[in-house]
């Protein structure tokens, strides 16, 4: 496999590599190291572009052997996790988001950490604006809000090369869905874990006063469900300081339901990251969503990671939803 690196001062190609070894992170919900074994020696790479088959990484570390380098990188998004001064509401998600790309990466008045190669591509859509994360009154994280962005309003930041400019589209989209049947060839389930921690109610308390909402047997979220199937679960109590953030807030506690499982299988089918699966295992359906993408030398397939259970403690320590 042919990859490159590129200069992270510039985006400017300075090396082509001959990949012999690798297991590459194409998407994640998670921070994964995507490791790769290409032939000769480099070093003083780090923080370096490596770019190969749609991947963009961040050189994390190297360590040249041999007439061998292996290489560890980051996702793209690693370059845009530095914390940041909120500005205040955007006029959309997608605007918020491209205006702090451009203003706090792009055309930074500082040309050490000034990327101008960084060009934001017009959005095609507007999503009705969701405030960050605030951390300690005034910092929130790019990086994080993009996660999120994602998660609670189908907003998604792609990153693509072009020749030497690194572009971003930002841009709501529709999800779609798969069918998973182990009994079709096309898929091999490779590993399955469950607990039984679920959120079907949360009383929402902002001031003193709570008010119930209630996850429906269709994903959707209401405070009125009347008779209609509701999804099971526990019921949990959620205190929330900002009075604007309280639907977000318990649509995004009610997201991470699907933290009580993590099914691992090969498919030969290209499923989008984010893709909602409906997973028959055991004579039962499993409601998931593909939230890692794995591709490896030794395989042709993609390596799908679907739901969310952290089962080691690296995951755990690393998760960016």
């Amino acid at each position: 496999m042919k990859a490159y690196l590129k200069r992270r001062s510039t985006f400017k190609t300075y090396a082509a590599l001959d990949a012999i070894e690798w297991k590459i992170a194409q998407e994640s919900i998670y921070d994964n190291v995507s490791s790769i074994e290409v032939k000769g020696e480099y070093s003083d790479i780090n923080g370096d572009f490596f770019i190969c088959d749609g991947f963009i990484g961040v050189v994390r570390d190297s360590a040249p052997e041999n007439g061998q380098t292996k290489i560890n990188c980051n996702g793209i998004l690693t370059a845009f996790s530095r914390d940041l001064i909120y500005p205040g509401a955007g006029v959309s998600t997608e605007d918020f988001i491209a205006s702090q790309l451009t203003a706090s990466f792009g055309s930074v008045n500082d040309e050490v950490y000034a990327m101008p190669y960084l060009e934001i591509l017009t959005p095609a859509t507007s999503t009705s604006f969701i405030k960050p994360d605030i951390e300690n009154d005034y910092l929130y994280n790019l990086k994080s809000y993009i996660a999120l962005a994602r998660r609670l309003k189908s907003v998604f930041t792609t990153f693509a090369v072009e020749e030497d400019r690194l572009t971003a589209t930002i841009a709501a989209r529709a999800v779609a869905t798969h069918n998973i049947d182990f009994a079709e060839a096309a898929h091999e389930l490779t590993d399955e874990k469950y607990s039984d921690k679920s959120v079907a109610k949360i009383t929402a308390v902002v001031e003193g006063v709570g008010t119930d909402y209630f996850l429906m047997a269709d994903g959707t979220i209401t405070t009125n469900p009347g008779s209609d199937p509701r999804a099971s679960g526990t019921w949990e109590t959620l205190v929330v300081k900002d009075a604007s953030k309280v639907e977000d807030t318990v649509a995004d506690q009610f997201a991470k339901n699907s933290h009580s499982h993590s099914i691992e299988f090969y498919t030969s089918k290209r499923l989008g990251f984010y893709d909602k699966l409906n997973i028959r295992l055991h004579g039962a359906v499993v409601t998931s969503y593909v939230s890692q993408i794995i591709r490896t030398h030794k395989d042709d397939r993609y390596l799908i990671k679907s739901g969310e259970l952290r089962v080691t403690m690296t995951e755990k320590s690393l998760e960016v939803i």
